[in-house]
């Protein structure tokens, strides 16, 4: 899960799913722009993923993903 900020500053939750790549975007109906004519309605909100990799883990941490990877 992450936090982003929406346009109208709200906090939303946005669950990132297994497998999710570099750059992919997101759509979140009903947390973008209103709508021109009518305020009550919302656009969808895109977020565009920028995923980190570490690249300076402890031994503990890459021990513990070796594990989590071997388990499966």
């Amino acid at each position: 899960m992450v936090n982003v900020k929406t346009i109208d500053g709200k906090d939303l939750e946005l669950t990132i799913n297994p497998g999710t790549q570099f750059d992919q975007v997101l759509a979140v109906q009903g947390a973008g722009m209103p709508s021109m004519n009518d305020e009550r309605f919302k656009g969808r909100l895109l977020v565009k993923l920028k995923i980190t990799i570490p690249n300076n883990l402890t031994d503990k941490q890459k021990t513990l993903i070796k594990n989590a990877i071997n388990s499966n």
